[in-house]
């Protein structure tokens, strides 16, 4: 089909599922749903979450567990987020973009005050529906998965090429959405792409997102409104690339035949090869991928006997994956038709391929080939179109390699030779809180799939409670964990040490008696007492009593001092006047400089204490009478000169 007819095709399938599907969707709920205006205000491509380091991802796990048992109200209240349209739009991109299996859900509404307190989901099919569904998506994903998943000799790069094919092989586009028509109920999702087989762009996307999701490739979804297209960014080497499976599996579908022009594509080459639009992601910049050799391929690759094997088309070549070196040359000549038509298959241990007129075996151990199958022909009908399913040959007999509009003139031959026939064991495995239980069908000759049995049960969530902070003690948040498996579903969160809440009572000293400084907090209770000694007197007026006697009186309090002679005599870091130069004096200097005791500058106390006579009392001070102290020069180099420094005297 040409491309103008393939956007054209996009166009309008696109165009009905963001319009005509959300306006229904807006009809059934006037809240505050996702639909046609999220995507006016979204970027056009959606990033698988990194979990762990997100904080809303406890609240969004809790609402997807709660999804997948099929609650309609999911009270969130006790997650205690506030609501915004960030938070809106992270638990709504989880599940429509990011979870595909998740088909189930046709709309959201979030329901908040400051915060968000539900979240209702509009379901389009019942619980025990939706359960035979996925079960349905996931042994059809088995099958296609079969030999890839966890093969540990494929890297990334080989599995999102395996995966491309076999999903173009596998799923044909909607010839009811080509030329304005409608598409199928179930053809934008995981269940028409997977199970009925039948899909449009949106189809096609998530399904190639929940098998990449299967085997370990990130993988992403993007859409451009203005091709109204959504395709895949899938991450090779840490490094983003667009594939585009749609434009990959041409229309009308032919069975076998798969292109590789939109697989791991720079954004430059992906806009010059017929999705040029200014409103998608530019992030894939590498262009590693841009020119490699499976552009030259027009049938599958396929995996046979742990090799991965290629029709070179242009040349009628098979070839090897690992080094493009030739095994073989394709069988025969098409008719009127130039070229070569040939398709791969393969049934795990054995590779396949259709030649004009019939189907060979090629043993990828020994290298012999041997015709296989030769149907009926009749006028110019060629075998365009081949595949391998269940043990079946495949073989579409028509007369034109690009097919037809319709099935008319077209005829599918089942080959009557059955290259194994398979004897399965089974094995058993039960669910648990997160998986199905499901049972493994296992043949002897490698191939095995799986079908689900039984639904996971779900979490059974258990809160732990949180533990408050104290003033010195660590704190924890609440969190949560399931009681069945131990897994812890919200961490708890590390609430930091509150301080103490501290209440000071100062009594200031006297000179003569001591003061204190008591605090205790007013959250623990807390309280403990600093001790302040008292000044002492400081030498004032002098007078004489009545007997002649001559009395110095104390400049602060009043209270009469004996005199010790006829001058005042203090040391000048004697703070305390207790006649010697000691630690009890650093003691003091270093109270004051903490505001304990307050001398007003210029008295004798602040004087004393001021060491370096700057004019400020400080710690400076405290520790320079501390160096004097210990110092063995004498004492007459710690006095200021006209500040002598008296011994004790008896009284």
């Amino acid at each position: 089909m040409t491309t103008k007819q393939r956007r054209q095709e996009c166009r309008l399938s696109f165009s009905y599922h963001t319009v005509s599907a959300k306006r229904r969707f807006f009809a059934r709920s006037a809240a505050v749903l996702l639909a046609a205006a999220l995507f006016a205000v979204l970027p056009r491509f959606f990033l698988p979450r990194a979990a762990a380091a997100d904080q809303t991802d406890g609240l969004i796990r809790y609402v997807v567990d709660n999804v997948r048992k099929g609650v309609s109200r999911i009270d969130v209240s006790a997650f205690r987020f506030a609501y915004s349209e960030e938070l809106k739009q992270a638990v709504s991109d989880r599940i429509y973009y990011e979870l595909p299996e998740l088909f189930c859900v046709e709309g959201l509404t979030f329901t908040h005050t400051d915060l968000l307190r539900t979240v209702d989901v509009t379901y389009n099919c019942a619980p025990e529906e939706y359960g035979r569904m996925l079960a349905e998506c996931v042994s059809a994903a088995d099958r296609l998965l079969n030999g890839i998943e966890g093969n540990a000799a494929l890297g990334e790069t080989e599995k999102a090429l395996l995966i491309h094919d076999r999903l173009a092989v596998h799923c044909a586009y909607d010839e009811a959405a080509v030329n304005g028509g409608t598409p199928g109920a179930r053809a934008r999702d995981l269940y028409g792409a997977l199970v009925e087989r039948t899909a449009v762009c949106d189809g096609y996307t998530r399904a190639y997102l929940y098998l990449l999701n299967r085997v370990g490739v990130r993988c992403g979804y993007c859409y451009s409104l203005a091709l109204n297209h959504s395709w895949n960014l899938v991450w090779i080497g840490g490094v983003p690339y667009h594939v585009d499976v749609t434009f990959d599996d041409p229309f009308p579908d032919i069975a076998g035949r798969v292109q590789h022009d939109n697989f791991l594509l720079s954004t430059a080459a992906f806009y010059a090869n017929n999705h040029a639009a200014g409103d998608y992601s530019t992030l894939p910049a590498s262009t590693a991928f841009d020119d490699r050799f499976w552009k030259r391929s027009e049938a599958a690759f396929s995996l046979a006997g742990g090799g991965i094997y290629y029709v070179d088309t242009p040349t009628g070549t098979v070839r090897r994956y690992a080094d493009q070196s030739a095994v073989f040359a394709a069988e025969g000549v098409w008719g009127r038709y130039p070229g070569c038509y040939a398709r791969l298959a393969s049934c795990g241990t054995e590779l396949y391929y259709s030649g004009p007129d019939g189907v060979y075996r090629w043993e990828t151990t020994g290298g012999k080939r041997e015709k296989i199958f030769s149907p009926t022909l009749a006028g110019s009908d060629r075998i365009y179109g081949f595949r391998y399913e269940d043990g079946q040959l495949i073989c579409e007999v028509i007369d034109s390699p690009n097919g037809a509009p319709s099935a008319a003139g077209r005829r599918f031959l089942t080959s009557l030779y059955a290259p194994h026939s398979h004897v399965f064991s089974q094995k058993e495995t039960p669910p648990d809180c997160e998986r199905d239980g499901y049972r493994t069908f296992t043949c002897a000759c490698g191939y095995s799939y799986s079908e689900v049995t039984v639904r996971s049960t779900g979490h059974d969530r258990v809160t732990d409670p949180g533990l408050p902070a104290a003033c010195r003690a660590a704190g924890l948040t609440e969190g949560c964990r399931c009681k069945a498996c131990g897994k812890t579903l919200v961490e708890a969160a590390v609430i930091p040490p509150l301080g103490h809440d501290l209440v000071l009572t100062y009594t200031p000293p006297g000179c003569a008696t001591a003061g204190k400084a008591a605090c205790r907090c007013q959250r623990c209770g807390g309280a403990w007492t600093e001790p302040l000694a008292s000044f002492f007197h400081t030498p004032g007026w002098t007078f004489r009593d009545g007997n002649g006697t001559a009395v110095r009186g104390c400049a602060i309090c009043g209270a009469a001092i004996p005199p010790p002679g006829d001058a005042v005599a203090f040391g000048r870091y004697d703070v305390n006047r207790d006649g010697a130069v000691n630690e009890a004096d650093a003691h003091y200097a270093l109270q004051a400089s903490i505001g304990l005791p307050v001398w007003q500058a210029g008295s004798r106390e602040f004087r004393a204490a001021d060491v370096n006579g700057d004019g400020a009392l400080t710690a400076g001070d405290a520790r320079a009478i501390l160096r004097l102290v210990n110092t063995d020069a004498p004492l007459s180099q710690n006095r200021a000169e006209s500040y002598p420094v008296p011994r004790k005297k008896d009284p």
